[in-house]
């Protein structure tokens, strides 16, 4: 169980500023927001590495907040890896043991052999940093970590320097390790799709404060402001008495199920907008029309893009439907 209360902390012109939250035991909790939000800071004030101005940081019922970082069993994976370039994977693997609780030998290396064998890189223990891939070293990286059985794995960033395809992968294989280990996880990430596919809980961070905490479906469902809904990918926000719905105040519809009308097709609310904006994601397209609700943005697939025949300026009937909408009850603007 981890609590922060009330934390503050002066760096520079940056603050952090009432920070509080708790973390279950076992639970895998997420600090999501953009770069420069104080993300990092919080984690490295939990990991003993920043010393806050007020507040607490209480492990397993011990106020750590003064305790230096080896005294909290607490391990830190890092977006750049943090290898010795010198160690070979398995002494870097081996090297917070030192710093860890004290087990004999035989102990180390079953633990030793399990993770590798579990992260798949029992290959690689006799390499050099250097010869491994992006992927390879963050399970390298991971592993170092959990060696030590910390009481809480923070983790800053683990999949953002990596290719779609390996962070995928990675993103199973911590998962998966998660659901073994049953550790307790908390980890910094701008990625509301990595958030969502590991996170439990969730804290939305900007600007040195939290803007909403709660479970993912509460996040993704009930956003409280602008800023929420548009990082969970929650795009429009109508005027729900611009639409006839049973609400007052605001609802938020997603782009995907923003559906341009090139026939026939029902839907409960059915606009005509003006394209204002193509814009080519690569594996979809993103369309901004101007409507009478404001803009509305919509996903089309590739196909559905050919399909349409439509250019910037070109009036297009759209449509979305009842059961797609999210009321937003504390939205503010």
């Amino acid at each position: 169980m981890i609590q922060i209360k009330d934390l503050e902390i002066q760096l520079g012109e940056f603050k952090l500023k009432e920070i509080s939250f708790d973390v279950k035991q076992g639970e895998f909790y997420i600090l999501l927001g953009p770069t420069g939000a104080g993300k990092s800071v919080i984690l490295e004030a939990i990991g003993g590495l920043i010393k806050p101005q007020l507040g607490q940081i209480i492990i397993n019922d011990k106020d750590v907040s003064n305790s230096k970082p080896e005294a909290r069993n607490v391990a830190i994976c890092y977006q750049d890896y943090s290898l010795f370039p010198h160690f070979t994977v398995k002494e870097n693997i081996l090297y917070g043991l030192q710093f860890g609780q004290k087990k004999n030998k035989k102990e180390h290396m079953k633990d030793f052999s399990e993770l590798t064998k579990s992260l798949q890189i029992e290959h690689l223990i006799d390499r050099f940093p250097e010869n491994l891939s992006g992927g390879e070293k963050q399970r390298v990286s991971l592993a170092r970590a959990l060696i030590v059985r910390p009481n809480v794995l923070l983790m800053d960033e683990p999949l953002a320097a990596l290719d779609s395809h390996i962070k995928d992968k990675l993103m199973r294989d911590i998962k998966k390790m998660h659901e073994k280990y049953q550790m307790t996880v908390i980890m910094v990430t701008h990625s509301f799709q990595e958030a969502y596919y590991l996170g439990n809980r969730v804290s939305v961070v900007n600007d040195g404060r939290i803007i909403q905490s709660g479970t993912m479906e509460d996040i993704l469902n009930y956003p409280n402001s602008l800023f929420v809904a548009n990082f969970v990918g929650l795009k429009n926000i109508i005027d729900a008495t611009k639409i006839n719905f049973n609400e007052t105040g605001y609802v938020g519809i997603r782009p995907e199920n923003v559906k341009i009308i090139n026939n026939n097709e029902i839907f409960d609310y059915i606009g005509i907008g003006v394209v204002e904006e193509i814009a080519d994601m690569a594996t979809y397209f993103e369309i901004t029309l101007n409507t009478e609700f404001g803009p509305i943005i919509s996903y089309l697939l590739f196909n559905e893009y050919i399909e349409g025949h439509f250019m910037v300026g070109d009036k297009m009937k759209f449509g979305f439907n009842r059961n797609n909408l999210v009321v937003l009850e504390n939205y503010k603007c």
